[in-house]
């Protein structure tokens, strides 16, 4: 029998979350290239442009300090260290989330090997988190070192990036947990079936 040209014909769901999950990785994997070509640009400027540095937001609390910022090798050193413990650890937390989806893209879309790539991305946002806020005191030292005794600075800010990022961490975390809980069940299921 013929279809009508007006029936609707709806994709099968399993067909439909597995190019959702690969669009989603390659998304994640493109994300995952631009933070890392930002972060080599960052840490280029360190060594090449070291004043552009000065206008970064995340230094605004050392710029209203009206400390004095000076660029020494040591100051440049610290901050590539900084920086480079930020770009791991936005790509491994972008990676992972690629990882995710690419394992959600296979035949069983609910499976553990998702559910623990999606974890690791929750703990390294939240790590990134914690680690914007803490090295921010290594780095304003280092921009201040070159100073007078007493006119160097040590500065620490919480922004709405650092709170955005542990909504978003810990949304990661809970979403791993839950679909924890799913995988679980889901195989109880088959067992009693």
């Amino acid at each position: 029998m013929n279809a009508s040209p007006h029936t609707l014909t709806l994709p099968s769901p399993i067909v439909s979350a597995r190019a959702a999950g690969d669009r989603m990785a390659t998304v994640s994997r493109i994300a995952a290239a631009i933070a890392a070509a930002g972060f080599s640009f960052l840490i280029a400027s360190v060594w090449l442009a070291p004043d552009m540095l000065t206008n970064l937001p995340g230094y605004a609390a050392l710029l209203r300090s009206q400390a004095q910022v000076t660029m020494g090798p040591g100051a440049s050193l610290v901050l590539t260290l900084v920086l480079l413990c930020h770009a791991a650890l936005a790509v491994g937390a972008l990676v992972a989330l690629a990882r995710s989806f690419a394992a959600m893209a296979r035949d069983e879309p609910l499976n553990e090997e998702a559910v623990s790539w999606l974890r690791r991305a929750g703990l390294l946002v939240l790590t990134g988190v914690v680690a914007s806020i803490l090295l921010q005191v290594p780095a304003s030292a280092a921009l201040t070192w070159s100073n007078l005794p007493g006119m160097r600075t040590i500065a620490i800010s919480l922004g709405s990036g650092q709170l955005a990022g542990a909504i978003g961490g810990g949304a990661l975390l809970a979403l791993s947990r839950i679909l924890h809980w799913a995988v679980v069940v889901r195989c109880d299921h088959r067992e009693i079936i």
